[in-house]
């Protein structure tokens, strides 16, 4: 995740998506109890389960479900197919666009 820049990482076996990790949750769960990082396992520390919406759903939808499940990123989905992640950070985009 540091080496690549980014702030989650989809867990997926070959028969769908599992969860997520996310650095909140390598803070949260490993560094903060001082775990050893190569001791503990993914599936010890993703969240999930995944929360999905559709490709089509309007932002502001898409907020009030991140709200309500009290989540920063929520798998956009096509089909049954991931196309992307929206974040938090999506949310700051969403807001400078509309003003």
């Amino acid at each position: 995740m540091g080496n690549k820049r980014v702030g989650s990482l989809l867990v997926i076996r070959r028969k769908g998506d599992v969860g997520i990790i996310t650095e909140r949750d390598i803070m949260s769960k490993v560094i903060a109890k001082k775990f050893d990082l190569d001791e503990v396992k993914v599936k010890e520390v993703m969240s999930k389960p995944l929360i999905a919406v559709d490709k089509d759903t309007h932002g502001e939808e898409v907020i009030k479900v991140m709200a309500r499940k009290g989540v920063r990123r929520v798998l956009v989905i096509d089909e049954d197919k991931i196309v992307g992640i929206f974040s938090t950070s999506d949310v700051t985009k969403l807001a400078r666009t509309s003003q």
